[in-house]
């Protein structure tokens, strides 16, 4: 029972009300009979004591002789409904206005306000007493002479019916409102047991039921601050989840893909040099050309994904050394003749020969171009044109960048995509049935280009076509 959260919860808001309301309304009772009413009391008794005091102070016969003692009780017996009771210099009992004392004549009170008496003092104090068999307040007044010796004592004992007639109303009163108070404390505790429950129970259910391969079901954002933080938080992680999962699937398809081709390809280059294409040598060698771009595709491809498992752990890692970006440029260039030829597409490249030479991971830098170039392949209509341009991008006469352009004339690509060409697994809803890869070659190329201290951007053009600029630094050493 004690191990559900909403038990406790209630728990905790109703036991302290259970507990520590009852002790609070003893002590405070307590405080009211003891400090107020019978402080009163006490207080109205003294006074009692003391006229009493002052009308017996003078007659010494009084406090000698039990008659005269018993006289002056009758007197006041009738105007003071305490119990009254006169005792001699040595605590003797003289006279009592109960009848019940009348045997106890002579005897020795031993009592403390008595004894306080006794030395001067005046006393009271609420106890039970044995004699009336009910709790009282019991006050002893010294009575003295002249010279200032106690030659009697003027005792006045209360019961405190009167009091408890006094608290008992009091006592209801608290109860009742003690009662209201728990009720009040359990509905409240309830109300906000189930506040925090309730979400908490929606979020594990989510949560027993959370698959990647399901569009997930968002779970209400309500609650207590912690818990839509919570809320807010497992839904984002399960749409994260859910994507990934989605961009996991497409990366596989894509990727199969991908290497169909390539593989198909070489395939039927190899069945038709086994069936004899190798006796023809121009055949042969535009075979072999195929498979050397395939396998030349297929190594981009892996490339890609080594980069791609790098970028997700860390940022790449680079190693730099002299690098003459302008000759690496006509290598991939002339590396995808081959494959413009087959589409009859025209690749023309233009390199300033004033290129300086910098410091680069080739590499890396091979992988941003052969990315942009392939991306142009793939999205230039048949017929269509490739340009690819290096130059000095100068600023106010100061060498600033290498600047490579690759320019295509395909569909192009809307401004509002800009943006989202260059985010991992992007692919343009507007070419769903062309070929568009693994949506992972533009991302990793502007990683790329970032490690290097340079940019990748994209501009298209009204007519139709997109350019994809790549800037690489130039630092002052690289010039001299």
């Amino acid at each position: 029972m004690l191990k559900s959260l909403r038990t406790r919860l209630s728990l905790s808001h109703v036991l302290p009300v259970i507990i520590i309301a009852p002790i609070i309304t003893f002590v405070l009772l307590y405080l009211l009979e003891t400090q107020y009413f019978l402080s009163n009391l006490a207080s109205e008794l003294i006074v009692q004591a003391n006229i009493i005091q002052h009308f017996t102070e003078q007659d010494q016969t009084l406090w000698e002789n039990q008659s005269v003692a018993q006289k002056m009780i009758q007197e006041f017996k009738g105007s003071i409904p305490s119990r009254l009771m006169l005792l001699d210099a040595k605590g003797r009992l003289l006279a009592s206005s109960l009848a019940s004392d009348q045997n106890r004549d002579g005897n020795i009170i031993q009592m403390p306000v008595v004894i306080a008496a006794l030395q001067g003092r005046s006393a009271w104090l609420s106890a039970y007493n044995p004699f009336i068999g009910e709790r009282v307040v019991d006050v002893a007044v010294p009575v003295k002479d002249e010279s200032g010796y106690v030659i009697g004592i003027v005792r006045l004992s209360h019961d405190l019916r009167s009091i408890e007639d006094k608290l008992n109303p009091v006592w209801g009163l608290i109860m009742i409102s003690l009662l209201i108070a728990i009720v009040l404390a359990v509905l409240l505790a309830l109300v906000l047991a189930k506040s925090l429950s309730s979400p908490l129970r929606h979020l594990t259910q989510a949560v027993s039921k959370l698959s990647p391969e399901y569009q997930p079901q968002f779970i209400p954002e309500d609650g207590p601050t912690e818990v839509k933080v919570l809320a807010a938080s497992f839904n984002q992680l399960s749409q994260r989840l859910y994507e990934t999962e989605k961009s996991r699937r497409n990366l596989l398809a894509s990727f199969v893909h991908e290497l169909g081709t390539p593989l198909g390809a070489i395939k039927a280059a190899s069945q038709a040099l086994q069936a004899g294409a190798v006796s023809d040598p121009e055949l042969g060698a535009d075979l072999a050309e195929g498979i050397n771009v395939e396998v030349e595709q297929l190594r981009r491809l892996l490339d890609d994904l080594v980069l791609l498992g790098e970028t997700q752990v860390r940022t790449p890692t680079l190693q730099l050394q002299p690098m003459h970006i302008g000759e690496m440029v006509e290598n991939v260039c002339r590396a995808y003749a081959y494959l413009v030829k087959q589409k009859n597409i025209q690749l023309d490249y233009e390199i300033d020969s004033s290129l300086p030479t910098i410091q680069a991971d080739p590499a890396r830098i091979h992988q941003i171009v052969s990315n942009l170039v392939h991306n142009a392949y793939k999205y230039a209509p048949s017929n269509g044109r490739i340009n690819v341009r290096v130059t000095m991008d100068n600023q106010n006469g100061n060498v600033k960048n290498i600047c490579l352009t690759v320019t295509d004339n395909g569909p192009g690509i809307d401004e509002i995509e800009y943006e989202s060409i260059f985010e991992m697994f992007y692919r343009s809803p507007k070419q769903v049935g062309n070929y568009q890869g693994m949506g992972i070659g533009l991302a990793l190329a502007q990683q790329l280009a970032s490690a290097h201290g340079g940019t990748l951007k994209v501009d298209s053009h009204m007519q139709g076509g997109a350019s994809f600029i790549l800037r690489l630094p130039v630092t002052q050493k690289d010039l001299t």
